[in-house]
């Protein structure tokens, strides 16, 4: 874990040319975070290709008034002078400090949040009573909610295509695995108390999820579901 905080997105751009002796050119040299953030930033501020009769004139001037807008500051006639010099690519604008950096930093974090979202949250799984609680890798096997008995419980769930097998996971109220059951290629099992490991209490709750199998590879999960408690 790193000591040093993240360089700012309107700084990273900065950074690369500094010395690489200096605090924040090291922190980006060994940051994959801040890495990735000027990747972004680049691929966001490089150039695209325009067709010969575009109007990138007429595109400029509407996205100063866009942005000005956005900013709620009054335009100054000597803006474009200030921020542009002459035979200047007009891409290069966009690394010159004001709005137009504030306005690209924050659409860069808006796609690194956005790509964090799209990998999905960490495993991470909590006990919630009665219900189906949703895990990173469930949603191949669906199950049916237990049926209790007078000595423990009758577990069915959905066959899944090209399983040739399933394992039922009895888990403790920590999630953490206490046993299992081979079902072979049924798709209901009843396990009852007696069969359970020794120092296993079902009134401290316990919770179940089936593995479907082809051969020794898991091809699809269950979520976790808690086991009615005797």
């Amino acid at each position: 874990m790193m000591n040093n905080p993240c360089i700012p997105l309107e700084r990273l751009a900065s950074v690369v040319d500094a010395p690489a002796n200096s605090a924040e050119r090291e922190h980006l040299d060994s940051c994959p975070r801040c890495q990735g953030q000027l990747i972004a930033l680049r691929a966001f501020l490089a150039p695209p290709s325009l067709p010969p009769n575009a109007k990138g004139e007429d595109a400029e001037i509407e996205l100063d008034r866009f942005i000005e807008q956005l900013t709620a500051k009054p335009a100054k006639a000597t803006a474009r002078q200030i921020i542009s010099e002459p035979g200047a690519p007009w891409w290069l604008r966009w690394f010159t400090p004001g709005p137009r950096l504030v306005l690209a930093a924050a659409v860069v974090a808006v796609v690194v949040v956005g790509t964090w979202l799209a990998q999905g949250p960490p495993r991470e799984r909590a006990l919630t009573r009665g219900g189906l609680m949703g895990t990173s890798d469930a949603g191949g096997v669906t199950t049916t909610e237990p049926t209790r008995l007078s000595d423990g419980w009758l577990l069915e769930w959905d066959a899944v295509e090209g399983a040739t097998g399933y394992v039922v996971l009895v888990l403790g109220s920590d999630l953490t695995e206490r046993t299992r059951f081979d079902a072979a290629t049924a798709t209901h099992l009843t396990v009852v108390r007696s069969t359970l490991p020794e120092g296993v209490d079902p009134a401290e709750g316990l919770a179940w999820q089936v593995e479907a199998r082809r051969g020794a590879d898991i091809v699809a999960r269950s979520s976790v579901s808690e086991l009615p408690r005797p």
